[in-house]
């Protein structure tokens, strides 16, 4: 092919309009693939407090380092939640149903000692079947046991779908081997 100018030139049309082709469909894919975002802060601060503070309840941390990595776990869980689903109402629901138990105490659940939040918290969890606070409580727990945290508590060395050390594949067990049944 002999480049001449009209060559060069057509060549050169036909690449602009494929670059302007592929940015028009760029921002149209981008637009089809990307969801709405949903508005930002949809719990407040101090209903974030609240979650945490009866995830704390809950789950009982060992210490500060666990309690430190609860909250950011729930903080996380809790936003992330609001924004799909029906879940933001369960968080409303439930917080207003706690709110209602504090009304005579002027203080929030975070404010008070874990004694204190306990004694409130048992009884509300206890007493109803369904209720918007027991499904608040069971939204918090399913936000613990779907994470790092809760999966330590349980005895687990690592996170579902991320591979053990090479020394617990390689080591041999700390007790003796049970005996299977051959029969």
């Amino acid at each position: 092919m002999l480049w001449t100018r009209r060559v060069f030139v057509q060549v050169g049309a036909v690449a602009a309009g494929a670059a302007v082709l592929g940015w028009s469909q760029r921002e149209a894919l981008s637009k089809l693939l990307d969801p709405p975002r949903a508005p930002e802060n949809l719990l407040s601060a101090e209903e974030l407090n609240e979650i945490v503070a009866v995830a704390d309840t809950l789950f009982e941390p060992d210490d500060e380092q666990e309690r430190g990595e609860l909250e950011k776990t729930m903080r996380w869980w809790a936003e992330g939640r609001v924004t799909r689903g029906p879940h933001l109402d369960v968080y409303k629901a439930g917080l207003a149903a706690l709110a209602t138990t504090l009304t005579d105490r002027r203080e929030s659940l975070a404010a008070l000692g874990p004694a204190d939040r306990k004694a409130l918290i048992t009884p509300l969890v206890a007493g109803e079947e369904k209720g918007p606070f027991k499904v608040l409580t069971d939204e918090i727990l399913e936000g613990i046991y779907s994470s790092a945290i809760g999966w330590r508590s349980l005895g687990y060395t690592t996170f579902p779908g991320v591979p053990s050390g090479p020394l617990e594949y390689t080591t041999r067990p700390h007790g003796p081997a049970r005996v299977v049944a051959t029969a």
